[in-house]
Parts: C-alpha cells; sequence; structure tokens
C-alpha cells in the first residue's frame, strides 16, 4: 500500500520521481491537502512556497466528505507566505489549501481579496466559503462579529471593483450586502423638500 500524500510530498519537493504520471491527471478529494502539507514540512521545513505551487496543479474536488482543517498554526504559515507573494499560481494553491479550514478572521480582507483576485478557476468554491458559509451547518458563523464584518469588507470591495473578480462572486457579493447590510434612510416625509414630493396632508 502507497500512500499518495507522501507521494506527492516527495515528488514536489524534489525528494523522489513520479513513477505514477497518472495521479497528477485524476480527481482527488480535498482530503489530500492535510497530510500532503504535514509530511512536506517534515521533510523540508522551508517546502510550504513550494507546496502550495503544487497543489495548484492537483485536481482536487471539494465534495463530500469535508477534509480535516488544517491546525491553526498551519493557516497561519500559509496566510504569512501568501502576504509576502504575488505569484497567482501560489496564492491560487494557498486558497485551495486553506479552504478545509477556518481561516476569514485570520486572513482579513485585504489578503482573502489578494487570494481570489482574478481568480475564475475556482470561483464557485470561494463563493461557497465567503458567501455562501460551506462549513456552517448550524449557522454558528453569523454569531461572530468578528467574522461577519470580514465578509461584509470583502463583499463591499469586491463589488467597488468588480473587473478583478470572477463574475459569480461578484453576484453573490451584491446579495450578500442586499441580504445582511443595514440601510439607514431617511423617513419619506423628511425628504418631501428635497425629492419635491407632496407627502403631508394640507392644512388649508
Amino acid at each position: 500500500m502507497l500512500s499518495v500524500p507522501n507521494i506527492f510530498a516527495e515528488y514536489f519537493i524534489g525528494k523522489k520521481e513520479l513513477h505514477f504520471n497518472w495521479l497528477l491527471n485524476i480527481p482527488m478529494t480535498s482530503t489530500v491537502i492535510k497530510p500532503l502539507l504535514s509530511n512536506g514540512i517534515k521533510l523540508n521545513s522551508k517546502a510550504l512556497p513550494e507546496l502550495l505551487v503544487a497543489i495548484n496543479q492537483l485536481f482536487i474536488t471539494h465534495n463530500t466528505p469535508y477534509a480535516r482543517p488544517l491546525l491553526s498554526q498551519e493557516v497561519n504559515r500559509i496566510l504569512k507566505v501568501a502576504r509576502k507573494e504575488n505569484n497567482p499560481v501560489l496564492l491560487r494553491g494557498a486558497f485551495i489549501a486553506i479552504s478545509t479550514s477556518r481561516f476569514i478572521k485570520s486572513a482579513g480582507s485585504d489578503l482573502i481579496l489578494k487570494l481570489i483576485r482574478g481568480n475564475h478557476k475556482d470561483s464557485m468554491l470561494i463563493d461557497d466559503i465567503l458567501f455562501k458559509h460551506r462549513f456552517n451547518r448550524f449557522r454558528e458563523i453569523d454569531k461572530d462579529p468578528k467574522e461577519a464584518e470580514v465578509r461584509m469588507d470583502v463583499a463591499q470591495k469586491i463589488i467597488n471593483d468588480p473587473d478583478n473578480y470572477a463574475f459569480r462572486l461578484v453576484c453573490s457579493a451584491a446579495s450578500h450586502l442586499f441580504e445582511n447590510k443595514q440601510l439607514s434612510l431617511s423617513p419619506l416625509i423628511q425628504e418631501e423638500d428635497t425629492l419635491n414630493l407632496k407627502v403631508r396632508k394640507s392644512t388649508k
């Protein structure tokens, strides 16, 4: 028996050749992410950037069963690398790597936007995580005001700069704002003069 994550880890950091090239072309569930990263870092503690680029090469599906989430330390290490890098391939791999975990608050809106900007390939996954609350069975995420604030900020910034994001995300961001943003509109009667309306009953 061979461990696929081990095979990938050794191949991607240059320890061994990949004798089964067809592995790069078959669908794999997201359960491969955690052991691939963990094994690769054990083999080479400085290999995380290479591993994130490598994840981009894999055909990873995100259907059930959901993978085990990364440890918070692992998520933070990935976010630290992503903050310093501008390689779109690495950034896409970083988003896929953290997609099984909770990262919204740790990343913040600016880094999340950096990770998803220009990524049309994973728009469905991004949409599910940011706006559909994919891992939220009991709506516990909605009770976290900080996380809700980050989601709202991400949605607003996508709307402000729609050309840099997938159309699906722009539509979902607009829906998210519409459903969650509280509007502070003046009562119509206070806008009577501004809008040239006749709301009040005549006293004559």
